[in-house]
């Protein structure tokens, strides 16, 4: 082996892919078995009692435990220790990934790259030479490139905004989002085949649409769910500024009021 292994993890995962649909096994729930999610998270955070945030890494008691548990992991904190990136609930990956619905050779794109861990799922079901994986965060980027060559699987990374998905390696058969939209990009849509299948969190829920014309695309929402939003690039809200700013007075009406974001 090339990363840190024993018969522990080994078992660990084997009884993680068969817990998480507690039936008969599926190509996904082989995924689950085959692939060490501890490679793709060598490290993560968890809250103590104090609040305070505490890393576990390889070695550290419970760890191994956490990392093949049916929880989401924290995997990166910004400078005010505020979480930027995890590792999904195993159980909705799989309830993602069945319903995208990908075979062998389809084009498949990721929005959010994170550890790598699903880009290495879907490469392993459908062959990483169809798998397109982007993410906004270079280091996230590279360190997810780093995970998938150590299992030995090579899709296709790149550090890029979501939202523009890739055009170069367009059409693509199915969409995956493990990011938080609130809406489904343009450009997602423009690049999507007819008759792809888009799976994405929209809000607090994970919608299931398949496109119908360029454009367009119609389906439901198939469970609930809540995913980090999606990061972009851009200056940063001027908060202090505001707070200094004298009151102005407006005629429009709160109903005529609308909200991007």
């Amino acid at each position: 082996m090339t990363w840190p292994d024993n018969g522990a993890s080994a078992a660990a995962r084997q009884q993680m892919a068969a817990a998480l649909t507690g039936g008969p096994v599926s190509e996904w729930t082989e995924a689950f078995a085959a692939i060490p999610r501890h490679v793709f998270v060598p490290r993560f955070y968890q809250q103590d009692s104090t609040g305070a945030w505490q890393s576990l890494t390889w070695g550290d008691p419970g760890y191994l435990e956490s990392i093949y548990s049916d929880e989401a992991l924290t995997t990166q904190l910004d400078d005010k220790g505020v979480p930027t990136s995890s590792s999904s609930q195993p159980s909705v990956m799989l309830r993602m990934l069945e319903a995208l619905d990908a075979e062998e050779g389809h084009q498949v794109l990721e929005l959010g790259t994170g550890t790598g861990y699903n880009a290495a799922l879907l490469s392993h079901r459908v062959g990483d030479k169809v798998v397109t994986s982007v993410d906004i965060d270079y280091g996230l980027v590279k360190a997810a490139g780093n995970h998938l060559d150590t299992v030995g699987l090579r899709p296709f990374v790149a550090c890029t905004d979501g939202a523009q998905g890739w055009p170069d390696r367009a059409p693509y058969d199915r969409v995956i989002a493990t990011v938080g939209l609130h809406s489904i990009p343009g450009p997602i849509l423009d690049q999507a085949a007819p008759g792809a299948v888009i799976v994405v969190p929209l809000g607090y829920g994970i919608v299931r649409v398949t496109v119908t014309e360029p454009g367009h695309a119609s389906g439901r929402f198939v469970t609930p769910a809540y995913f980090m939003a999606r990061r972009s690039n851009g200056v940063a809200p001027r908060f202090a500024e505001v707070a200094q700013a004298e009151p102005t007075d407006t005629s429009v009406p709160p109903p005529g009021i609308s909200w991007t974001g």
